[in-house]
Formats: C-alpha cells, sequence, structure tokens
C-alpha cells in the first residue's frame, strides 16, 4: 500500500512539475528586427529615427547592454513625442523595472508637454506599453490600437 501511495505521488509531483514548466512566461525565438519589420508595415514611423542604444539608457535610465537586443526610434524635432520601443529581453524577470522605468519617463515628459504642447501631451497619456513572448512594446502614436495589434500579430 506504502508503495502505490509513493508511486501515485510521485506522478502528482511529475504532473505539477509540467504545469509550472509550461506556464512560465516563453521568449519569442523571433528577432526584434523582424518584429519591427512586421510592425513598420502597418505602423508609420518614417518621421521617426532611430536612436543609438546609448540614447536608450539615457532616456530610460536602464542600461541597454542589459537586454538582448534594444530598437528605439524616436521623433528627431524635440517638439513631438512619437516613438516607438521594442526591446527583446533575456530574461522575462527584467519586464517590471523596463515597465517602470517606460511609465516614469513618460509621466514626467507628459507633465513637461502639458503646458506648451497639450496635443502631444495628450498623445503621451495614450502611449501603448505591453509585453508579449518575451518581447517588450512601447509607443506614443496616433492610433495605439493599430500599433498594439501590429505588435502582436508580428510576435
Amino acid at each position: 500500500m506504502k508503495e502505490r501511495i509513493k508511486e501515485i505521488l510521485c506522478v502528482v509531483l511529475l504532473v505539477l512539475f509540467i504545469v509550472f514548466i509550461s506556464s512560465e512566461s516563453k521568449i519569442s525565438t523571433k528577432s526584434a528586427e523582424e518584429v519591427f519589420e512586421s510592425v513598420s508595415k502597418t505602423f508609420d514611423i518614417s518621421a521617426l529615427s532611430k536612436q543609438k542604444n546609448k540614447k536608450f539608457s539615457e532616456e530610460f535610465s536602464l542600461p541597454f547592454e542589459k537586454y538582448e537586443s534594444v530598437l528605439y526610434y524616436a521623433s528627431s524635432s524635440i517638439m513631438e513625442v512619437r516613438e516607438l520601443l521594442i526591446v527583446k529581453l533575456r530574461d522575462t524577470a527584467d519586464k517590471d523595472e523596463l515597465f517602470a522605468a517606460v511609465e516614469k519617463r513618460t509621466e514626467e515628459k507628459t507633465k513637461l508637454f502639458e503646458g506648451y504642447a497639450p496635443n502631444e501631451a495628450e498623445l503621451l497619456k495614450n502611449y501603448i506599453l505591453t509585453e508579449k513572448d518575451g518581447f517588450v512594446f512601447f509607443a506614443v502614436c496616433d492610433d495605439t490600437a493599430k500599433a498594439s495589434a501590429a505588435f502582436k500579430s508580428a510576435v
């Protein structure tokens, strides 16, 4: 009887282990460049210019080396707030820190623009910040629903 209980207990533990492993966040095998290419087909980036990784670190106060890859596009005009960020995480545990940095920066930038560029401040208030399969996507644009859908289908 004791042997039977041990067998059942082992099977239950094995099933729980498999469920735990399969429920962990998955990281996509796609590259950030592939995701960007798909997003850029449905999301107009013509007014944005690619920024260096150092600019990402300056803007978000995070080291770019921490992530597998960072693609950051921003308006070349200091009077416009449109931007696009795609980050492929090395570790999904880094998502919360990145989300907090993006939210903090966006909040600070919104306060800056509220006084003299209310339309730009409104764009900042309606930003999209989401994660899927190890990618973090942030966009400040005219159509966040379209941008979000493009990202989710790209990953």
